[in-house]
C-alpha cells in the first residue's frame, strides 16, 4: 500500500521534475542580428542588420524567453534561422539562437542550442517567420 500511494505521488508531482528557470534579460540597449539563408522556407540570408531603436523594446519582446520548449528540437528540422547579438544596458551582451519549430512560437536558446525556450508574451507567441520578416524590413528600411 505504501509503494502504491509513493507512486501516485510521483506521477501526480510529474515525477517530481522541476521546471527550469526562465532566463531573465537585462535591460537592453541593442540588438543585431544575421539570418541564415534556409531556402526551403523562402528566407534569404542578411549578414548584419540591426533593430532600429523605436523598434527595440516591441521586438525585444519577441525573443524574450517565455516559457520552456515542450518539444524536442532536431537540428535536422528545426531549422537555426537567425542569431542575435543583445548588448545591455550594464556592457554585457547575450547571444540568442532562434529557431523555426514549424508552429508559433519561435525556439529561442541563450546557451548556443543546449536548451531552448519559447519567446514572444503569453498573448502573442512569436513565430520564427515573423522575426526573419521583420529583420528583413528593419534592413530593408536601412538601405532605402
Amino acid at each position: 500500500m505504501r509503494l502504491l500511494i509513493l507512486l501516485i505521488s510521483i506521477v501526480m508531482c510529474g515525477g517530481c521534475h522541476s521546471q527550469p528557470a526562465i532566463p531573465r534579460l537585462p535591460p537592453i540597449n541593442t540588438i543585431k542580428a544575421t539570418v541564415n539563408a534556409v531556402p526551403e522556407l523562402d528566407i534569404l540570408a542578411i549578414s548584419s542588420v540591426e533593430v532600429p531603436e523605436d523598434q527595440l523594446a516591441s521586438f525585444a519582446r519577441l525573443v524574450t524567453p517565455i516559457k520552456p520548449c515542450s518539444q524536442s528540437i532536431d537540428p535536422t528540422i528545426h531549422y537555426h534561422v537567425a542569431d542575435l547579438t543583445v548588448e545591455h544596458r550594464d556592457g554585457t551582451s547575450t547571444t540568442l539562437l532562434v529557431r523555426f519549430t514549424g508552429h508559433n512560437p519561435a525556439a529561442i536558446s541563450l546557451d548556443h542550442g543546449e536548451s531552448y525556450y519559447y519567446g514572444g508574451t503569453d498573448e502573442f507567441p512569436a513565430e520564427a517567420i515573423r522575426i526573419i520578416r521583420l529583420l528583413h524590413q528593419y534592413d530593408y528600411d536601412s538601405r532605402n
